[in-house]
Order: C-alpha cells, then structure tokens, then sequence
C-alpha cells in the first residue's frame, strides 16, 4: 500500500511539473492578412480563383467578366452556404449589383460566375465588388469575402 501511495504521488508530482512547463504559449494578436483577388489568378492554400477580363473595351461594347473559383488542398465548395457575386457602384451596368449562387455554375468542386456589362464613359473604369462562398473538409468550414478590383480602359 505505502509503495502505491509513493509511485502515485511521485507520478501527480511528475504530471504536474510537465503540464506546467510545457504548455505551449498561445498568442491571439496575429495580424490578420487582407485577401483580395486584383490580378488575374489569385491563389489561397484551399482554392484558387480566376478571372477573365479585358483591360480595354470599345465604348457601349458589352464587356464579358468571368470570375471561376475552385477548390484545392482537400477543401470543397459548401454549396449550401449562401453564395454571392455583388459590384460596387461604377460605370458598368451588369443587369444587377448583386448575384446569387442561381446565377452561377455551382458544384463542389467550383463556382463559375460569367457576366456582361456595359458602360458608356470613356476612360479608364473600375470593376470592383466582393465574392462570398464557402469551403470545407469533412471536419472544418470557413467563410470567404473576397473584394476584387480590376481597371479598364472604355475607348
């Protein structure tokens, strides 16, 4: 009985001092890096996003925006969470500022957004909005808003 009593309270003893001294220390006031999709392949670890459109159009000319997001290392689309293509005012007329996944391509394995616009003002324009989707594994789930700004030229 004293030998149990002795191994048990050298074992606490030992538990102990190694949770003590080896916990990891964890931080919270990690910078936070602002995604935004500005050139025309963005990458992330978990998807990738292209876009396909022109620097320059002819004035009144329809300008075809193609946006296509698909999903990479073990992550898939969550096509149950809302799912949104929405433009900032500018020149462009897109029929809508705002479009839902029923306006896409959407499966698990990607989200295709194909739109055409018009403007009328010459010189250099804004195309800029914000993309919101979701991916996940089998465990996790994250949510993405990514702003995306593009210039072309109206001649």
């Amino acid at each position: 009985m004293k030998k149990t009593v002795f191994l048990f309270t050298i074992l606490s003893i030992f538990l102990l001092s190694c949770s003590k001294n080896s916990s990891p220390k964890i931080t919270t006031n990690e910078k936070k890096i602002e995604k935004r999709v500005d050139s025309p392949v963005f990458e992330d670890r978990y998807f990738t996003i292209s876009t396909e459109i022109p620097k320059s159009i002819k004035s009144g000319e329809k300008l075809s925006f193609k946006i296509d997001t698909k999903a990479r290392g073990g992550h898939h689309i969550n096509v149950d969470f809302p799912i949104s293509l929405s433009f900032d005012d500018g020149c462009f007329d897109f029929g809508n500022k705002k479009f839902k996944k029923t306006d896409s391509k959407t499966t698990e394995t990607g989200i295709i957004f194909e739109l055409n616009g018009v403007c009328s003002q010459i010189g250099s324009q804004k195309v800029s909005g914000v993309l919101n989707f979701g991916h996940c594994t089998d465990e996790i789930c994250a949510t993405e808003k990514l702003p995306f700004n593009f210039n072309v030229i109206v001649e």
